[in-house]
């Protein structure tokens, strides 16, 4: 993918002044244009980058489906995320739209193609997920949506992306995001010109809970995977799985390598008990450097060798996920698994996964979070106190808590 910086800076120095001139040209349509009551038949989610946000966004997806049951929902995803959309399986898979990131040129070319496809669509509505994104305003605009539903700044200052929305929803930062996304759906049953949308209670008591319950054949499988890294391995033993790292779009976001070896080095004390280290391509050199550490037969790495599902498999027959903020414990949200989750540039209270198995590590320093949509989740901070801070003792306590209590 394009590098964080690049995407912001295209974002600000193109995004801003484009927004400005559709606003401007949007403004003059609408002179000529008479109002209609809409009934949406054909709506647009766009949910570009974050992979985790698949997890989040389904209750709200889910309350369309019931809302508007003759509704057809097309989905806009880069390419790179597109195995994310596992827990939306309510959306049909020739639905799906995609856009690769893995170049500039590519972007642009992806772009236009998929505007193309979304016209012929004859949308009814687009609802933008991205935080404050021009570039996703953009193609909100461009999809020829007649109702374009996003997140709105009002009178924050910076964030300009112009006046391109018909449903401007109130991004609020004191609830979870799972609440915000589903204000962003329900804003097109509300009034549009009553600001800010939307004006109605949305509470936990809405987001319900998603399972992926792996068949016996899917089960045996990642057994046989682990069987062949350690033919000891059983399901007598407890088996921990570690996510040694964050996202590369939020570096802020990792524990220190350091405390992942001392971590694993302390939990393969038990002699009953498996770590597990997974982990994407970029990964791999930080889950080789743990094993190397640890020289331990009972550290499986799995690293870069397990599908999206198969993710999902190893969590439904482990006990105990430890991770940093990132989309594997949403994904392990999906499971019955213990998710530990290392908390410290963002904050909890926002993103916390939708588990009811969930322990999360944050030590709320006086500068966390740093993150925020309303910087484009970049921060001055080149030193993650908030995370070097959190013992191995402290994690491995509440390993060893959970497990004794089983």
């Amino acid at each position: 993918m394009l590098s964080v910086d690049v995407m912001r800076y295209v974002d600000r120095y193109v995004g801003v002044p484009l927004c400005f001139l559709f606003s401007v040209l949007d403004k003059a349509a609408a002179l000529f244009q008479r109002e209609r009551n809409l009934v949406p038949r054909k709506i647009l989610v766009m949910q570009l980058s974050e992979m985790g946000s698949t997890v989040l966004v389904r209750p709200a997806v889910k309350y369309i489906k019931q809302h508007c049951p003759d509704a057809e929902i097309f989905y806009l995803i880069f390419d790179e995320m597109k195995a994310s959309l596992l827990p939306l399986d309510m959306i049909p898979p020739d639905h799906v739209h995609t856009i690769r990131s893995g170049s500039l040129t590519g972007l642009i070319k992806d772009s236009l193609k998929v505007l193309l496809q979304l016209r012929k669509h004859k949308l009814d509505a687009a609802i933008d997920l991205e935080l404050f994104s021009r570039y996703s305003m953009l193609l909100s605009y461009l999809s020829g949506a007649r109702a374009r539903v996003g997140f709105d700044n009002f009178h924050a200052e910076g964030l300009y992306r112009g006046s391109l929305l018909t449903q401007r929803v109130h991004y609020n930062y004191y609830k979870h995001i799972s609440l915000n996304f589903l204000a962003l759906f329900k804003s097109l049953e509300a009034e549009k010109n009553d600001f800010p949308l939307v004006k109605q209670k949305i509470t936990g008591d809405e987001i319900d809970l998603y399972y992926i319950e792996s068949t016996p054949e899917a089960r045996e499988k990642i057994w046989a995977k682990l069987k062949k890294k350690n033919p000891d391995i059983h399901p007598a033993h407890k088996r921990i799985v570690l996510n040694p790292n964050a996202s590369a779009l939020l570096p802020l976001r990792r524990w220190p390598l350091e405390k992942y070896i001392g971590l694993t080095e302390k939990l393969l004390e038990h002699p009953d008990w498996f770590v597990i280290l997974t982990g994407v391509l970029s990964d791999l050199p930080d889950v080789l450097q743990i094993c190397e550490a640890v020289k331990n037969k009972r550290c499986i790495n799995l690293a870069t060798e397990t599908t999206l599902p198969e993710l999902i498999d190893l969590y439904n027959i482990s006990d105990v996920l430890i991770s940093n903020d990132s989309g594997p414990p949403h994904f392990a949200s999906l499971t019955p698994i213990r998710v530990i989750v290392l908390f410290g540039p963002e904050t909890p209270r926002m993103y916390a996964p939708l588990s009811t198995n969930l322990d999360v590590v944050y030590l709320g320093l006086a500068c966390s979070p740093c993150v925020s949509a309303f910087s484009h989740r970049k921060s001055a901070c080149t030193n993650n106190r908030c995370l070097q801070m959190i013992s191995v003792d402290d994690v491995y306590s509440r390993v060893v808590r959970y497990l004794d209590s089983q």
